[in-house]
């Protein structure tokens, strides 16, 4: 799919993703996590490490996560 939902769908998946991340990490103890950028970048393949409360203060407050210079999808 390409277009202005391409974006949109591909963060859908992205945040998704890193949630089962987080969890699947978070249970195992890890004191880092690693995710998955959300800029939805079509080549993005960049990796974010965040230690797990600030990533769940980043779903508190509904920030993506992101890569250093990357920025969030305008629709």
């Amino acid at each position: 799919m390409e277009g202005p939902l391409q974006g949109i769908l591909s963060r859908e998946v992205l945040i998704e993703v890193n949630d089962r991340l987080a969890e699947i990490q978070s249970r195992e103890g890890d004191e880092v996590l690693t995710l998955l950028c959300e800029c939805a970048g079509p080549h993005c393949v960049e990796r974010v490490t965040v230690v797990p409360r600030r990533f769940v203060a980043m779903r508190e407050k509904g920030e993506p996560v992101l890569a250093p210079l990357h920025h969030e999808p305008t629709s």
